[in-house]
């Protein structure tokens, strides 16, 4: 799924299902006006969820063909690992508040790197002036490096969006009860929450040494519930909206360079 940062976490998952060798899919329209490629004969189609329409058809990159290499840069959008950007953490924290979370910072000893909880009381903030009940409180440990705090926040998160803290508590049924999910389960889908969402975005978290301790008290990888999971992703890339601004600034740079090449070509 991380091959996909221009799809949504769920057409990456459907894209994997029908061809899990794919590298970078696009319709046919957007091959020939973007990339000036067309289509292979005899290629076959994949499906996809279109927005305000059923489905759109798409084609891998080796089905097509074209006279010019295909951009390498599109196919590693995020390939600088191990960093993420303030604006990123800062669009994340700042949607928190939409689900009744309020976040904070604090020295919480080296025994874990967040936690996320209900609320014991009825509580509300103000943010721009607007009243926000509260629901959950995150608390970050306050002496991590940005990346780490972001996988800490991410894993809570996905706590939080495949039910394991229990009922939605907005009322707005963002995600399922799901309280009495076993503890071993309950970590793997959280941690495979953060690691795709952070592998979209070119972080590598270490979620294979993490999740190995619990591995060693039952010895067999659960089976955790890959719809919810793929959801939750979903929920966090939506908070996180410079996602695709950021994939948006990459092509804008590449079509402004073709474009000068074009020109100075013609002159």
């Amino acid at each position: 799924m991380e091959r996909f940062v221009h799809l949504s976490s769920f057409n990456a998952f459907l894209i994997h299902c029908q061809n899990s060798g794919s590298l970078f899919v696009a319709t046919p329209t957007q091959w020939r006006d973007r990339y000036k490629r067309r289509i292979k004969p005899g290629a076959r189609a994949m499906v996809i969820l279109w927005p305000f329409g059923p489905v759109r058809f798409v084609y891998d990159l080796k089905d097509t063909e074209g006279d010019e290499p295909f951009p390498r840069e599109l196919l590693e959008p995020f390939n600088v690992e191990g960093h993420i950007e303030q604006h990123f953490y800062d669009s994340l924290i700042d949607g928190l508040s939409f689900y009744g979370i309020r976040y904070a910072e604090s020295d919480i000893g080296s025994a874990g790197a967040a936690s996320i909880r209900t609320t014991k009381e009825q509580e509300f903030i103000y943010k721009n002036n607007v009243k926000k009940d509260i629901y959950y409180h995150l608390i970050v440990r306050s002496d991590l490096p940005i990346e780490s705090k972001f996988s800490a926040v991410i894993h809570e998160l996905g706590h939080l969006f495949c039910g394991h803290l229990g009922l939605d508590k907005t009322g707005k049924k963002f995600f399922k009860d799901r309280h009495n999910v076993g503890e071993v389960e309950g970590e793997f889908e959280a941690e495979t929450v953060c690691y795709i969402v952070c592998r979209r975005l070119g972080i590598k978290p270490h979620s294979d040494k993490y999740l190995a301790g619990y591995l060693r008290k039952t010895g067999d990888i659960p089976e955790i519930r890959l719809d919810l999971v793929i959801k939750a992703v979903g929920m966090i890339e939506d908070m996180i909206s410079l996602l695709i601004d950021k994939q948006k600034e990459i092509r804008k740079k590449w079509y402004e360079k073709e474009m000068k090449y074009l020109y100075k070509i013609h002159r």
